[in-house]
């Protein structure tokens, strides 16, 4: 038997990175060990991809790295948990960008045709891109596998930051509730693909050396069910929001 799951009540929050932060962003201040402080949410808890997907709701919207593991993109469209069909069924376009062009052919024949291949940083801009407007551009769970974070947003920056209002990053939390647990086992769990960890100052941090700025940032649960058994896990994830395991943030680059 199944065990029973907790759905937790979805909630819009935003929190902002407070004026007396952003001198340290810049460089202009330093401390080394400056306590940044996030404010609790007690209203409810946001799921990533319910979030994002509410984001993106009616609006235009371009989804980087779009594509999955070639073997698990069937199985998540089927129970619904691919990020791709979600943002494209929830905005009013959709246009998906990847360099995998096997799971490209794959998803075309499952009746997904807005996916196109190129890569954003060796290629030239994408005509299809440049010559319209977005509202936002998705770059979901790409950041912590790039060998240089504040190169590849540079680039992004330069190439498409004319034609897109917003940016939407989203990443593992270095500072989720299960790193805890798992420290406590003398265990680290980890994507062997990754190279980075971020936090909400560390990922404003990259953000702002890439010329961009900081509009607002969310913590949110990775996954949409918790057990119910975990009364005390969904308790702490609620009451401090630094220990969810997703931080989603909001940026733009300025215009001249």
């Amino acid at each position: 038997m199944q065990a029973e799951e907790y759905k937790f009540k979805k909630c819009r929050q935003i929190m902002r990175m407070k004026p007396e932060y952003l001198p340290y962003l810049s460089g202009e201040s330093f401390s080394a060990s400056l306590d940044m402080t996030v404010a609790a949410n007690s209203q409810g808890l946001n799921e990533r991809v319910q979030y994002l997907e509410d984001m993106v709701r009616g609006k235009r919207v371009i989804h980087v790295g779009c594509l999955d593991h070639v073997p698990l993109i069937r199985q998540r469209i089927e129970n619904n948990t691919w990020l791709h069909k979600r943002l494209t069924e929830a905005s009013q376009t959709c246009l998906g960008i990847d360099i995998n062009e096997e799971g490209a052919v794959l998803v075309r024949t499952l009746g997904f045709d807005n996916v196109v291949i190129c890569n954003l940083i060796d290629d030239d801009p994408l005509p299809e891109v440049v010559g319209a407007k977005w509202d936002y551009m998705v770059l979901g769970e790409m950041l912590e596998h790039i060998d240089n974070p504040v190169l590849f947003l540079e680039n992004i920056a330069a190439k498409y930051g004319n034609c897109v209002d917003r940016f939407l990053l989203t990443v593992p939390n270095a500072i989720h509730l299960d790193n805890f647990l798992n420290a406590l086992r003398h265990s680290e769990r980890i994507n062997t693909d990754h190279r980075f960890w971020f936090t909400p100052y560390t990922l404003a941090k990259v953000a702002n050396a890439a010329g961009m700025k900081v509009m607002n940032f969310e913590l949110c649960l990775h996954k949409p069910n918790v057990p119910r058994r975990r009364i005390f896990y969904r308790g702490l994830l609620r009451l401090f929001p630094l220990l969810r395991g997703s931080l989603i943030m909001e940026l733009a680059v300025p215009k001249d």
